[in-house]
């Protein structure tokens, strides 16, 4: 019987020992949830707050480029405002014309399709539908000279 009791206690002590290493293995695994939890809950805010850094530089960078881009801007602007201002100077305009041989008209003449007394004349264009240069020719063929530049 000795045998039985002892292969009995054997048994009994390797059940023991079994439940004492299942122990340890839920002890650790346990452990390591609460590790892995606990890593996580750091990690997550951690990860959220460089992502946000990260976009903030980002815009930050844009923003500057795009302050530079304005400011670039403006000043062409400026740059062409008085380019303008000094091309729509009437001396230099008038300077330009008689470098051209241009003179300014001694009077002008201006009609009206009524003013005159003429009626309107199947295909022949009115005052409106001309255009400039068309019109000046009218004119100064009603004005009885023929428009030329001087000199030429």
């Amino acid at each position: 019987m000795s045998s039985k009791r002892a292969s009995v206690e054997k048994k009994g002590r390797a059940r023991v020992k079994e439940q004492q290493l299942s122990r340890r293995r839920d002890g650790l695994s346990g452990d390591l949830m609460v590790t892995v939890v606990a890593s996580i809950s750091i990690a997550l805010p951690l990860l959220f707050y460089l992502n946000q850094h990260s976009q903030l530089l980002t815009h930050g960078y844009a923003m500057e480029e795009l302050e530079q881009v304005r400011s670039e801007l403006r000043k062409s602007r400026r740059d062409l405002l008085v380019e303008r201002a000094r091309l729509s100077e009437l001396s230099r305009i008038e300077r330009a014309a008689s470098e051209q041989g241009l003179t300014r008209p001694a009077a002008v003449l201006r009609l009206n399709e009524t003013e005159a007394g003429s009626e309107a004349v199947p295909g022949r264009e009115t005052n409106e539908q001309m255009t400039t240069p068309r019109r000046v020719a009218a004119l100064s063929e009603a004005r009885g000279a023929p428009f030329t530049r001087e000199g030429g």
